[in-house]
């Protein structure tokens, strides 16, 4: 898959003509419609509604393009940050690496929530398949791993590990498209011998092991019949979009999804798979911010202080989370607004909180007919353009 993939198909929705479009990409049209196939093999769906005069995307083509876009925006802020970390050589570079399901939902509120009590850091976060985060574990390469716990995290780099500090928690979810009325077009809890299409986790990935070993006794191995299986959480999101099957999915992810109808429920609680995110380092990296850092982690899990959607407590041990602070507790005057534009996709925020310093980007992607509100807490300097 190529990136410029997603930008031929944004100048297609924009024109609603192929030739048009190529001619915005500067490309043949023949060269655009290959690449549109090309996309929507890897998508393993339609993206494109041919028959229409002009060309318009299909629905499900409609919400891959605003991830896309909202995630490539994402990405180039990112780089904006980085590169100017790299010219305060006087700043020390926090460097985090986590699966891409922790990655994407969880690890931006949990560092605005450390932030928030230990103060601004310089940091990086690099995110990858989990056997490739801990290979850039071990090597050094990063000064903390973030991940659900995994046995072959145990079997990998256990010995290597000074500490693991649990600082969430986060459960698979089976979810599916709703019918008409809202309920579930697959249901686990239907007494039925009759199979239902299962979209999951590639056997080989770190997820996938973890579900097939808590699946295993649960369910009859007949039951759920594999109708298409991938890594990546995002891509299993998409097709239980279109109704293709049953998906367990992390919370965290979907919970918006389930709020506003986009998705449901396919089975009770007894079919969630509970998880814990872990905190590790190194026992042979030593470093006096490192060890700071560390410490304050474990002190605000000790003390339950930890930052909204986090479990505090220490791995290990077993202690209740605290509930989440109201707004009004956590900062002490309103947020002002500092900057706004808006994009194809929605609109962009910068707000700031005067007595904390502190700036938050927040992008809207609007959709018909949800909106979604997307919160990314990046430490953008003031001179920055949105």
């Amino acid at each position: 898959m190529d990136f410029q993939w997603f930008n031929d198909l944004a100048a297609l929705q924009e024109t609603g003509h192929f030739s048009l479009a190529a001619r915005k990409s500067h490309i043949s049209q023949p060269a655009l419609s290959r690449r549109i196939k090309a996309l929507e093999d890897w998508a393993g769906f339609s993206l494109v509604d041919r028959r229409s005069r002009p060309v318009r995307l299909t629905p499900a083509g409609e919400q891959i393009l605003d991830v896309a876009l909202s995630s490539f925006k994402r990405l180039a802020d990112e780089r904006n940050i980085l590169q100017q970390s790299n010219l305060m050589t006087d700043r020390y570079v926090v460097r985090f690496a986590a699966q891409h399901s922790v990655a994407w939902r969880f690890f931006p509120d949990w560092l605005q929530g450390f932030e928030n009590s230990f103060g601004p850091i310089m940091s990086r976060l690099r995110v990858d398949d989990l056997p490739d985060c801990i290979s850039s574990f071990l090597a050094g390469d990063v000064d903390f791993l973030i991940a659900y716990n995994n046995p072959l995290i145990d079997g990998r780099a256990g010995g290597a590990i000074s500490e693991a500090i649990e600082i969430g928690t986060d459960r698979l979810v089976p979810v599916c498209k709703p019918d008409e009325n809202g309920r579930p077009l697959y249901s686990l809890d239907e007494d039925t011998s009759a199979s239902l299409p299962h979209i999951g986790f590639s056997p080989g990935s770190s997820l996938g092991k973890l579900f097939s070993r808590h699946m295993a006794g649960r369910i009859d191995r007949d039951r759920l019949k594999p109708v298409y299986q991938n890594s990546m959480v995002g891509a299993l999101r998409v097709r239980a979009w279109n109704g293709s099957g049953v998906s367990w999915l992390p919370h965290s992810l979907i919970a918006a999804d389930i709020q506003t109808g986009v998705l449901c429920r396919a089975g009770a609680d007894q079919w969630d798979i509970g998880l814990t995110i872990n905190l590790m380092r190194l026992k042979r990296k030593q470093d006096s911010q490192l060890d700071h850092i560390w410490q304050h982690v474990k002190t605000s899990a000790s003390t339950k202080q930890l930052a909204p959607s986090v479990t505090a407590k220490i791995y290990g041990q077993n202690q209740r989370p605290k509930p989440k602070p109201k707004d009004s507790q956590r900062w002490i005057s309103p947020p002002t607004l500092s900057a706004a534009q808006t994009s194809m996709t929605g609109l962009a925020f910068i707000f700031v909180w005067p007595e904390r310093g502190r700036r938050c980007y927040c992008f809207m992607v609007i959709r018909k007919p949800v909106i979604c509100g997307i919160r990314l807490p990046l430490p953008l300097p003031a001179s920055s353009a949105l």
